[in-house]
């Protein structure tokens, strides 16, 4: 019997990430997916139900995250969104979360459309996964997944509930107004422009206007760019297998941070962070990056939309 033949061995490889991204165990997990399906599920109410952040990687609910999305098990939807409202959420997922929760979201959508606008309208929840959630509305409705007349009654709720101050939030509903093409809402969202609380930064009056202007004359396709991050989650193995953290140079690179550190330790010296933090002046490297500018981070979207947000 190989290491991957039961369900029990294959949950157990999905958290071994020492030689990279365990695509035998991605791989061996989706030709066993009825039985793994229950596994992975039951993985993300664990997670969703701890008090505390985890003290260690919780990779087998990170994989359980994007093969569920992969799979369209929407019987995950509502554990996955329990998890999202949690803070601890992006302890075990890092930045990756907001990249991907509005495609793994829509992909397990299980037609109930009231948590979704709820986790928005939560304060208690990450700003930025509220903005995500109001992506994955937008994903769903350009899909024809659900009407789009209840995500515009939704996004015209949601103008009176938001807390009214500056927060990413209000970035996610005004992309929301600007994609679905709702005209109507124009001028709620010229106030959130006038009263500071969109980041210009992020989105300017002019962009918004044009990507309505866009979205009104191609209600079908209404994004102009980032195509990629406006589709339902692939293929696991394929989609994270570009991710630095998963890459031969990541590994080399923190092989050889932790050698060092262990060699100056071993010398009973000051660790090199902590001298860098105690004698380097802070240099913003992202100082001459516009924000139309490709995102240094690597991932294909504008700066804007990713590392500045």
């Amino acid at each position: 019997m190989t290491d991957l033949e039961t369900p029990a061995a294959i949950y157990a490889a999905l958290a071994d990430v020492e030689a990279g991204l365990p695509v035998d165990a991605l791989r061996a997990a989706s030709a066993r997916r009825a039985e793994m399906t229950p596994l992975l599920i039951a993985e993300i109410e664990r997670i969703a139900a701890l008090a505390e952040p985890p003290e260690q990687d919780e990779m087998k609910g990170f994989f359980a995250f994007f093969l569920l999305a992969e799979w369209r098990e929407t019987a995950a939807c509502r554990p996955i969104l329990r998890l999202l409202r949690r803070p601890l959420a992006a302890d075990i997922f890092g930045d990756g979360l907001f990249e991907t929760c509005a495609r793994v979201l829509a992909s397990v959508f299980d037609g109930d459309l009231e948590p979704m606008f709820e986790t928005v309208l939560d304060r208690e929840v990450d700003d930025m996964i509220r903005a995500e959630i109001c992506a994955a509305l937008t994903l769903l409705a350009v899909r024809g997944a659900v009407p789009r007349d209840r995500v515009a009654q939704f996004a015209v709720r949601a103008f009176d509930f938001l807390e009214k101050e500056p927060s990413i939030v209000w970035c996610g509903w005004a992309e929301m107004v600007e994609q679905l093409g709702l005209a109507h809402l124009r001028p709620k969202v010229e106030r959130a422009f006038r009263e500071g609380w969109i980041d210009d930064a992020i989105m300017s009056q002019k962009e918004f206007a044009q990507g309505l202007d866009h979205a009104l004359a191609h209600p079908d396709a209404p994004w102009r760019d980032d195509a990629d991050s406006r589709t339902l989650w692939g293929d696991t193995v394929d989609e994270l297998s570009d991710w630095y953290g998963f890459s031969q140079e990541y590994r080399q690179e923190e092989k050889e941070r932790s050698e060092r550190l262990a060699a100056q330790a071993a010398r009973g010296e000051t660790l090199a962070y902590e001298s860098l933090a105690e004698e380097a002046p802070y240099v913003n490297e992202l100082r001459n990056v516009g924000r139309n500018d490709p995102c240094p981070c690597g991932s294909g979207k504008k700066y804007k939309k990713c590392c500045l947000a």
